[in-house]
């Protein structure tokens, strides 16, 4: 089983960008013939064909235009941030080597397929993740892969003289404990707006086995199959969000939460099981604990990086071309939209409960649904 956490977009982006910018008329006297004439020559060399089917052409434009209205914009906050973080290290005068971005491909294959144990099998698997149906907020190209993974170098090369100190004692003992402490198996149901999550718990409060539900419903196409089962994890674990960690150790065994907001989808998780900690002795883990720890900070910290210049990038950027500034203004819609989900989420949720609280008060108990008690996450 896979975690499927991988930050991304899915984009088509190899054929992004490859016309050139049409260039602006020029004013000057000619002839209704000339400029029709003129406007034919334009259009060859602007909107070249790019394919022909039978005597039918097929222009740049009729494959441009719709993957610009797609996917154009995923791509262009890809471009803009790897040149921002190029642009920084420029100014600070680090350099970025083929060599960093190949040791980057390699521990990012690490983190997305930690089962994996060889770079050549870790490879084969990305290919198939690739090839995989995913939501809009996970990776889907080899070109997108690799956009990100030549951003993160730099990221990593601009961070990476801010990690000062050593590691104490304190904090290794912490890292054990989050390592080969208690860890949890839980079932997700991940869907991607506040109706579905509702239509989900409706079908939960119904008495529906859950796994059922998520291989129904869930959009994470490497848990569904799986009933929404992810592996072990601890409380500490950077693979999974830090709510969704929070709400699944905040559960009993057999619990069922509200809906939880992370990384874009909304998330159901049910508790399956507290695992007890592992027979490990600490002296014999602790240069792979520093290690361990090393690691993780700097995941934070690139993504910290990388979430301050996206917030930049929104700021200053000055988009031209009106369908990527069209999507511009709708991204901002929907983060808006997005906000007002988890409120409205929130107030239905509430209104259930003191109904259910009402029921209860007023009527004999009649057992359990068999997926357990549903229970509301900590705020």
């Amino acid at each position: 089983m896979r975690y499927g956490w991988t930050n991304g977009l899915i984009v088509s982006a190899l054929i992004i960008g490859c016309g050139p910018k049409a260039a602006s008329p020029v004013a000057r006297p000619a002839t209704t013939r000339s400029i029709q004439n003129n406007a034919a020559t334009d259009d060859a060399v602007d909107d070249p064909v790019i394919a022909t089917i039978g005597s039918t052409e097929i222009k740049r434009s009729q494959l441009v235009a719709p993957v610009m209205q797609a996917h154009g914009y995923s791509v262009l906050m890809y471009v803009v941030q790897r040149e921002m973080a190029a642009d920084a290290c420029r100014q600070q005068g680090i350099a970025v080597s083929p060599a960093d971005i190949e040791q980057e491909r390699k521990w990012t294959l690490e983190t997305m397929f930690p089962e994996v144990t060889t770079n050549e099998e870790r490879e084969k698997v990305l290919d198939q993740y690739l090839q995989q149906p995913k939501t809009s907020d996970q990776m889907g190209t080899a070109t997108e892969f690799d956009m990100v993974v030549e951003t993160n170098a730099y990221l990593r090369k601009l961070v990476e003289p801010k990690r000062a100190g050593a590691i104490g004692e304190a904090e290794l003992k912490s890292e054990f404990e989050r390592t080969y402490g208690a860890q949890v198996r839980v079932r997700h149901i991940m869907v991607s707006n506040t109706q579905e999550a509702l239509q989900a718990r409706r079908r939960l409060d119904n008495g529906e086995d859950f796994a059922a539900v998520a291989r129904a419903m869930s959009r994470n196409p490497n848990t569904k199959v799986d009933g929404g089962e992810l592996p072990p994890f601890a409380s500490q674990d950077v693979r999974l969000p830090a709510n969704f960690r929070s709400v699944a150790f905040s559960l009993k065994p057999g619990e069922i939460s509200d809906p939880v907001e992370a990384e874009g989808a909304f998330h159901i998780i049910k508790l399956e099981e507290r695992i007890d900690p592992k027979a490990i002795k600490y002296d014999d883990v602790k240069d792979s604990l520093r290690q361990s720890i090393q690691d993780r900070w700097m995941v934070e910290a690139v993504k910290d990086l990388r979430t301050r210049l996206a917030a930049q990038a929104r700021v200053t950027l000055k988009i031209e071309d009106p369908v990527l500034r069209k999507e511009f203004e709708n991204r901002q819609v929907g983060r808006d939209q997005l906000i007002r989900d988890r409120e409205k989420i929130r107030e239905v949720m509430r209104k259930q409960r003191e109904i259910q609280a009402a029921q209860s008060a007023t009527a004999p108990s009649t057992g359990t649904s068999p997926n357990g008690p549903i229970v509301r996450p900590s705020p």
